[in-house]
């Protein structure tokens, strides 16, 4: 697997033990249909935004991204179900944790709810976004 891979393996298994963490998800590049049931549902992206030369000798390379957790739950029913689970998930990404996952290291630098709550017809979304770090050797 790719770095990035493994760290969007490690940023996914961490978002899904947020406390009501919904079993349905739409995964990037992976085909999905919306929950017909009522239910909510979670939408995962990662989005790397740097690998560069860490040191002087370049043999350590810095990475840095963004992971972003879009919760959904169904319009009518108010706000309260996607808000606490987009705070369960922002939980679950305190700043300066540390995730391990089959050798690969990841830093959290901030978990945060990032702009406002959006609401159509059928769904009430609120966004998470988690900022972080993992470093990779240049060799």
């Amino acid at each position: 697997m790719s770095l990035y891979q493994d760290i969007r393996g490690v940023l996914q298994v961490r978002a899904a033990t947020a406390t009501g963490f919904p079993s349905s998800v739409s995964y990037e590049g992976v085909a999905f249909t919306e929950p017909t049931d009522g239910s909510s549902y979670a939408r995962m992206v990662m989005i790397p935004a740097s690998g560069r030369a860490f040191s002087v000798d370049a043999g350590t390379k810095d990475h840095i991204g963004l992971f972003r957790v879009d919760i959904f739950s169904p319009s009518g029913a108010g706000t309260a179900t996607a808000e606490s689970l987009a705070d369960a998930v922002k939980d679950v990404f305190e700043p300066s944790t540390r995730i391990s996952l089959n050798g690969t290291r990841v830093f959290i630098t901030y978990s945060e709810r990032t702009g406002s709550i959006f609401a159509d017809p059928e769904w009430i979304q609120v966004p998470v976004t988690v900022a972080w770090r993992a470093f990779s050797s240049n060799n």
